[in-house]
């Protein structure tokens, strides 16, 4: 009874989650590379044939569906190209790999061959701010301009949740064992976490737990070159810098210095906002993202802030 039930949370979860990508007109595709495959989402030529192409790359634990909110508004002005790194959502979970920042970088590198995009535009979120930071760096030939969203990389000062995985010996973003983890885990992700049905929060447990493993395996590769000082100073390119004002996985502050180190920055701090904007405010996320992009080349050697 209870694996009976566990199938029709699951397909009722499936459901939901293609109803949604659906809506931002976004459909699965899975493209191979010498790893293994990546799973990603595409919205193809619906915005045109000459649209420019938007690749955006999620933070650990989380997967190329942490971006469908934000693309809604962004996928009538866009290629979108959302994929899983390895190690994540429905991309190659071989355990032996390496999920460095070089190799990831790599991976993703022979992803966009694999489907001949020659020219992009790079965001990421979190651990994936970092992955396309070393992508900028690697192959700015390829990258137009650079998106960091709330990025790790760079810290000046702990933040809440830094603070409360050294008191309680683990990381409450990873270590996931119940209904009651997984409330807690969104309520330090965002400052208004939304209301989950109980048959998503099921799903999303078991996905947690199942993950586990790799998810630690993967922080500790990350870890191990975790200051991107180097990797910002050889940027040149635009870049949008975009952190939420209450962000508790990753302290605003971080953003001054990355604001410092990178040469043509601009940046964008929205209050009443969390780790995830792109999830937690969609629409303003997606103006910000969308006015950089087709005004990149006026961005301010300086920088500037913008408070919204």
């Amino acid at each position: 009874m209870a694996t009976v039930l566990a199938r029709l949370k699951r397909r009722a979860f499936d459901a939901l989650l293609w109803s949604m990508r659906r809506r931002a007109g976004l459909r699965l595709e899975s493209a191979t590379i010498a790893d293994g495959n990546i799973a990603y989402l595409d919205n193809g030529e619906r915005a045109g044939v000459n649209a420019q192409t938007l690749v955006m790359i999620h933070g650990l634990g989380a997967d190329k569906d942490t971006w469908l909110p934000v693309s809604r508004y962004l996928a009538p002005h866009f290629r979108l190209l959302i994929p899983d790194l390895a190690g994540h959502g429905g991309s190659v979970q071989n355990a032996s790999l390496n999920f460095g920042f070089d190799a990831q970088t790599s991976r993703i590198l022979e992803f966009l061959e694999s489907l001949e995009v020659e020219r992009a535009h790079v965001i990421g979120s979190s651990m994936g701010g970092a992955v396309a930071a070393h992508l900028a760096r690697k192959r700015p030939e390829t990258v137009m301009s650079l998106g960091l969203i709330s990025s790790y990389g760079l810290r000046v000062r702990p933040s809440y949740v830094d603070e409360l995985a050294e008191r309680e010996g683990f990381n409450p973003m990873l270590e996931i064992f119940d209904r009651s983890d997984y409330k807690r885990m969104t309520s330090l992700a965002m400052f208004d976490p939304p209301f989950i049905p109980g048959f998503m929060l099921d799903v999303l447990v078991d996905d947690m737990m199942a993950r586990r493993d790799i998810n630690r395996k993967i922080h500790d590769h990350v870890a191990v070159d975790h200051d991107l000082a180097s990797v910002l100073n050889e940027v040149r390119l635009p870049s949008l810098l975009i952190w939420g004002a209450d962000d508790k996985v990753l302290h605003v502050e971080n953003a001054a210095v990355f604001r410092a180190a990178l040469q043509n920055c601009t940046s964008v701090i929205l209050d009443e906002t969390g780790h995830v904007p792109m999830v937690e405010r969609p629409e303003i996320t997606a103006q910000h993202i969308r006015s950089f992009v087709m005004h990149r080349d006026a961005c301010r050697a300086t920088g500037v802030q913008v408070t919204g």
